[in-house]
């Protein structure tokens, strides 16, 4: 290897990552059965500004080549996490179970601080002074105004957001409103029907 190359760095998902999809199906049908009343705006508004975070974030991000710094990522390291956080938020809002609300905070920042632990370890490793001079000067998850000193300042590019796969994300989120809408217009929930 020359003195200049990079050792290959992928952002693995760990043995969780093996479950993220279908939990996250899991979750979306429990939300689809049990949300019961209108109105449902706040919760899809809450959610859709998460999923806007997180498409900005993804054209953004040049997966696994170089260290991201340019649109959200100037002002926080784990915009995707934190636009992840605001998705789930907005399905728990819909449900509307104070104590469910309770749970998913504190479990999300148990998957966010176990799952972010573990990609700053190996982004450490793999960009080295670069990445620990970025990590000292833009906070983990709570985004400041002023941008990063040394942020490429780059666009948004369509071309990451559809390589990073963001659009299926998008289209999950556009189906699961549709369903919850037509659900909660047409049927009774999964609670009623049981009865």
């Amino acid at each position: 290897m020359s003195p200049k190359a990079k050792p290959t760095f992928k952002l693995g998902h760990g043995s969780l990552g093996v479950l993220q999809i279908p939990l996250l199906i899991l979750v979306g049908l429990i939300a689809i059965a049990v949300i019961d009343s209108r109105p449902l705006w706040y919760g899809m508004l809450v959610a859709a500004f998460g999923e806007a975070i997180q498409v900005w974030s993804a054209s953004h991000l040049h997966k696994n080549n170089e260290l991201a710094t340019s649109g959200p990522y100037a002002h926080v390291r784990n915009p995707m996490y934190l636009g992840r956080f605001f998705v789930g938020l907005g399905i728990v809002l819909m449900i509307k179970f104070p104590w469910l609300i309770a749970a998913y905070v504190v479990l999300f920042a148990i998957y966010a601080y176990f799952r972010v632990g573990g990609e700053e370890a190996r982004l450490v490793r793999y960009f080295g002074p670069e990445y620990q001079d970025y990590c000292s000067k833009v906070p983990k998850f709570f985004p400041r105004f002023r941008s990063y000193e040394k942020s490429t300042g780059g666009r948004a590019k369509w071309s990451l957001f559809t390589q990073n796969h963001e659009y299926r994300n998008v289209i999950g989120l556009l189906v699961m409103f549709a369903v919850v809408c037509a659900r909660v217009e047409y049927l009774a929930p999964l609670s009623k029907l049981l009865k």
